[in-house]
């Protein structure tokens, strides 16, 4: 099976909203990277958020909960 994305949301969206660290892409740089761009574009990643909520609908799974833990943490409105 081939696919360009394995994170649920970025599955979901059909683009690489958000990142994926996988195996040996991960490391402390990385992560830390990608959580400094995350709070730099948190505008951008609180719509790819309220897209995956869209995208599931009225039907409260996991990854829809996840996206709702996530959205304070990008939230700009602080």
């Amino acid at each position: 099976m081939k696919t360009k994305h394995v994170a649920l949301p970025n599955v979901l969206l059909g683009r690489g909203a958000f990142h994926e660290l996988l195996q040996r892409q991960v490391s402390p740089t990385r992560i830390a990277d990608a959580l400094a761009e995350a709070l730099d574009l948190r505008a951008g990643y609180l719509r790819s958020c309220e897209a995956v909520t869209s995208v599931l609908g009225d039907h409260p799974q996991a990854s829809r909960e996840v996206a709702r833990m996530l959205e304070p943490w990008l939230d700009d409105r602080r």
